[in-house]
């Protein structure tokens, strides 16, 4: 599975500069902490649900004080479909991905997963269109 590179952000960091930092990016969710350790994930709905839903203020609350710390990890070398699975039960729409020691090397989204997703089946139709007219010509 290749993912998306990785973007963190200190717990010590503000919301408001979080948000400024997804906006810039254009991604929903960073990672709180480093690669090596990862502490949680600050997303859209942390924004949302956890600061909006509670009027919390934008550039005093901290990130560590609103993180989700309820994440789940794919490994990079793992099919595409576990990954949505996961998101599907747990209602994720980002995952970080690690590799074989442990080590995030990314983020997946569900738009990512589902891009990944109609490609395979673009190429599993092309592969059958092309086996029927083989058929139908011989």
């Amino acid at each position: 599975m290749q993912s998306k590179n990785i973007h963190t952000i200190s717990g010590s960091k503000t919301v408001w500069e979080a948000a400024r930092m997804m906006a810039e990016l254009n991604i929903g969710a960073l990672v709180v902490g480093t690669p090596q350790k990862i502490a949680g994930l600050f997303t859209e709905r942390d924004i949302l649900n956890k600061v909006v839903g509670n009027n919390l203020s934008l550039e005093s609350t901290k990130i560590k004080d609103v993180k989700s710390t309820n994440i789940m990890f794919v490994e990079d070398n793992e099919m595409v479909y576990v990954a949505l699975k996961i998101m599907q039960e747990k209602k994720f729409r980002h995952l970080p991905v690690v590799n074989e020691k442990g080590l995030c090397v990314g983020m997946v989204s569900i738009r990512d997963l589902m891009k990944a997703i109609s490609e395979i089946f673009e190429k599993e139709n092309n592969g059958l269109v092309s086996y029927i007219a083989g058929l139908s010509l011989s």
